[in-house]
């Protein structure tokens, strides 16, 4: 878990409207207004990175079984011999 005091402090200007609105959601959410900003931000982000069609995701997850296979190889080979 991020401790507080690693999390630089960042100040936005937002107009009024938006800020009550938030204010709103997040007391609904039981959240702060600076935890609900936090989860709305992360949210966007996880969209962002995540794929957009089923060639997507399988991509995606062909690449992380590559790299687990590439570890466990090197683990267990060592990075300079080739398995026999």
């Amino acid at each position: 878990m991020t401790k507080v005091r690693d999390i630089a402090p960042y100040s936005v200007r937002m107009p009024d409207s938006l800020k009550r609105d938030l204010t709103i959601r997040a007391s609904r959410n039981g959240r702060s207004l600076n935890s609900e900003i936090v989860m709305i931000l992360q949210a966007a982000i996880d969209e962002e990175k995540s794929p957009r069609s089923i060639e997507g995701f399988a991509q995606q997850e062909s690449e992380k079984f590559r790299e687990a296979l590439l570890k466990t190889l090197s683990s267990m080979y060592g990075e300079d011999k080739k398995p026999t």
